[in-house]
């Protein structure tokens, strides 16, 4: 993964490091698929953690 714009970083930080091997928040265990819609919404599809993620963009 690269640099994603994320709601979950402090306010401090805009701009947070998500792909780390893990199942929370953040994580993913074979992440196989991203979308974007047009609000600026990121999707992960999570293969083995059976999920999809969405990360919502900082305003």
């Amino acid at each position: 993964m690269s640099l994603l714009r994320s709601g979950m970083a402090p306010s401090s930080l805009p701009w947070a490091y998500l792909g780390y091997p893990g199942e929370y928040p953040g994580g993913f265990n074979k992440p196989y698929g991203i979308a974007r819609d047009r609000e600026g919404n990121i999707y992960v599809s999570d293969t083995y953690n059976y999920r999809i993620q969405i990360f919502k963009p900082v305003k």
